[in-house]
């Protein structure tokens, strides 16, 4: 529990796969009882990551800035499947050998 002194914060949260970012929020509402919670940036249910959740007004009112900052976005390719709904999420549908790609090949790709 915080102390009653706590007013206004941002938290930076690692949302696990499954949740959406408003059940990141939802479940801080709940645990600080403090209505005036938002998030800078959604994150899909599947994926995982940092989440900056800011808490009271004077944080949420700063929520646009962060919205416009620069982000960086990491992941892991699996090069030569073919899914139903193109994520990794659904059924593979094709593979085929991705062997003779390169790093550079990737790359040059923009991958």
């Amino acid at each position: 529990m915080f102390p009653s002194s706590f007013s206004a914060g941002i938290f930076l949260v690692d949302k696990p796969s499954g949740w959406t970012s408003f059940d990141v929020v939802a479940k801080m509402r709940r645990i600080l009882r403090i209505k005036k919670i938002g998030h800078a940036g959604t994150l899909d249910p599947m994926a995982t990551g940092l989440l900056l959740v800011c808490v009271e007004r004077a944080a949420t009112s700063q929520i646009d800035i962060f919205m416009g900052m620069e982000k960086e976005y990491t992941g892991i390719l699996r090069l030569g499947e073919t899914t139903e709904s193109y994520d990794a999420e659904s059924k593979v549908l094709k593979t085929v050998s991705a062997e003779h790609l390169s790093l550079e090949d990737v790359q040059q790709a923009g991958l």
